[in-house]
Order: C-alpha cells, then structure tokens, then sequence
C-alpha cells in the first residue's frame, strides 16, 4: 500500500451534478482500482458541471479527493495560467505526482510536470498511446508540426520523471531511451479474473460444429487497420462479424450487405459480461492496426481463448507470439490478412492449441494485478531518492 499522499493529474474528464462528481463506467472502475493500493489519492481533471451522460457512476468522494480545472476546449490555451495555479496548488500537499500525456487540447501533464519537478515530488509516468504520431509521408506540414512537438514534449516528461511505465517495449525504447528514471514495461489491462475462459469451455466451443467466425472488435477508424479488413474481407471467404463505432460505419455496412451470408456488422454491447459472452461466440480475433498503441481487445480475446490474427505493429508484438498465440501478418497488407483469415478458418486444431496459450498467457495480467504490480514497483523506487 502507497500511504504518501499521491496526486493523479489527467485529462480524464468528470461531471458534477447534484452534489457528486460522475464518472464513465471504465474510467471509475479503473479509477477506485487505484485506491486498492493508495491510500491518500488526490484526482485533478477536468469537471463539468451538467448532468452526467446516462450510465455514469457517482464518485465515493470519501475516499478520493477531487480538484477540479475547467472543461478544456479550443481556448483553454488562454487559460493555461489559471490551470497551473489549480495544480500547483493540488499538488504542495503531496510527496508523489502521476501524470499523463495523452488529452486536447494538451495534456495537463505538460503543466503539472515542470511544477512537481520544482517542488522536488516524486514522479510517476505512465504512457499508454502514441496518438500524436503520424505518417509523414502523408501527413500535412501542419499535422507533421504538431506531431513533432508533441513528441519532443513528452519525451521531456518522461527523462524528468522517477519512474515510466510503458504498455510496450517499444515505446520504453523510443520514449525513454534518454530516462535516467527507473523504466518498466507494463501492459494495461482491464481484466477481472472472473472473465478467464475454463480451458475446457475453449475445447467446447470447437466442438459443438458451430460455424467458423472471426470478430473484429473496435474503433472503426483507419489507425485500428478497419479499411485493410474491409480489403481483406472481399479477397476472403471467411465469415466474420464487426463491431465498433466509427467513421467508416458506413463502409462496414456496405461490405455487410455484398456478403450478407458471411458478414455481419454488429451494435456495440458494454464492456464487462456482456463482452466476454459476446466473445465466447467467436474463434479468433482480428487486430489489424496501423499504430503502436497496445489494442486491450488482445487481453480480452485471450482471457476467452480467441487468438489474433494481428498486424505486425509494435503493439501487438508483446503479445502475439507465432505459433502459440497467434498469427503476424505485414501491417496494411490486405492479401496477406485474407490468406491468414482462410488459412485459420481452415485449420481449426491448430486454432484451438493457441487459444488453449493464449489463455495461459495472459492469466496472471489482470486489472487489479496491475495496478498491484505497479505500486509495488513505485515504493521500490522511491527509495533511491531519499523518499
């Protein structure tokens, strides 16, 4: 257990309304999860005042103390004076400040780092995305520009903190190779230990002669690889069933109705049993993003025995393992995906065996285990500078 006051500065945003602060359902899961293992936790945000969206959940805030900052938006550049003052004040009280650096209009982090710095707090980083990157072949000056700065800007935070937690190697390489903090890589994970498969209901659904299916599950966006699979799905004979939310919903109905005997797109479901279920109706899993973020729906198909069919992205690699839990194909590569799609659906022994490992491989990376692990790794490192 933490027992320093610790202070969280993030861009999350909650609302206020009728007297408490509300929460999205997996922002407050994750956030009271922190609270297993601090004991004095300080949550500086953005905070809306306006009736929550419907499904939000109302914060315990006996047990968490929340320091609001306006909602952030176009001009919150013009109030960056105002913000510093918030968190400079929110964080004097405390002997340990975790940032982030992910948020719009800018992450709150890029303030609350110089701050802590200067007052001598202990500082904890965790880095879970690199959303500012992008293709500089195709990107415009402008997108280029701003990509580099943000880059440059975060690579600042993360050499002036004491301890970074990465989601993957490869961003503890490219992020923090200049870090003289304790560096550690960390996958996130949003898995209870309830949702782990028994090993013979992954036998089960091979033997029960249902149809072969593939799920892809995520944002329908071009980053996740959806306009590749949709390349992939024409090249293919594979039955398949998309579900997710995005700007080429529409495009994923069009391919549905071409080959409606084959190809279902699907309305979302909420996170948690209704997911697991819905995954335990599907073989394997088809992850083919464009970008380095770690996608979670790996933890989540393996915690169910689904392997990935997946891009070879610097995401996906700490996961699926050739041979035993899944299958690389070359990102952005559509024929190389449709032959990996038919060559699984034709061989469904061997699907089964990866499933089988990818279960075990995953059983121990729960999202209390997590954040365990992580406390566990902060105390270890404060030491080094007289904390």
């Amino acid at each position: 257990m933490i027992r320093q006051p610790y202070t969280l500065v993030l861009n999350v945003e909650l609302y206020r309304h009728d007297g408490q602060f509300w929460a999205e359902p997996l922002w407050h899961k994750d956030l009271f999860l922190h609270l297993t293992t601090i004991e004095q936790l300080s949550l500086v945000c953005p905070v809306r005042d306006a009736l929550p969206p419907s499904g939000w959940i109302a914060c315990d805030t006996l047990k968490l103390t929340i320091v609001s900052v306006p909602p952030l938006g176009r001009l919150s550049w013009l109030r960056i004076p105002e913000i510093a003052w918030i968190i400079r004040r929110a964080i004097r009280p405390a002997e340990i400040v975790h940032i982030g650096v992910a948020g719009w209009p800018f992450p709150l982090g890029w303030i609350a780092m110089p701050l802590a710095r200067r007052a001598q707090k202990f500082l904890v980083i965790v880095i879970e995305s690199s959303f500012w990157r992008v293709d500089e072949s195709k990107a415009s000056f402008l997108k280029i520009l701003k990509s580099r700065i943000y880059e440059k800007l975060n690579v600042a935070c993360v050499n002036a903190c004491d301890i970074c937690f990465f989601t993957s190697e490869t961003y503890r390489q490219e992020l923090g190779h200049e870090a003289t903090g304790s560096l550690h890589v960390l996958p996130a994970s949003w898995l209870d230990e309830r949702q782990l498969i028994a090993p013979e209901d992954i036998s089960g659904k091979f033997k029960n002669g249902s149809e072969f299916r593939l799920l892809f599950a995520g944002r329908l966006t071009e980053a996740k690889g959806i306009l590749v699979l949709l390349n992939a799905i024409e090249m293919s004979s594979v039955t398949i069933d998309i579900i997710g939310e995005g700007e080429f919903g529409t495009r994923c109905r069009e391919i549905a109705a071409r080959f409606p005997n084959r190809v279902r797109v699907l309305d979302p479901v909420p996170y948690g049993d209704q997911f697991s279920a819905l995954l335990d109706g599907y073989h394997a899993i088809i992850v083919p993003t464009l970008s380095d973020e770690q996608p979670r729906i790996l933890l989540d198909a393996f915690s169910r025995g689904l392997p990935a069919i997946a891009s070879d992205r610097s995401g996906n690699l700490d996961f699926v393992r050739p041979g035993e839990t899944g299958w690389l194909v070359h990102a952005g590569d559509a024929a190389a995906l449709a032959d990996a799609m038919d060559k699984v659906a034709r061989n469904p022994v061997e699907c089964e065996a990866m499933g089988q490992t990818a279960r075990q491989y995953i059983r121990h990376q729960t999202h209390e285990a997590m954040h365990r692990e992580r406390a566990e790794k902060i105390l270890s490192a404060m030491p080094t500078r007289g904390c």
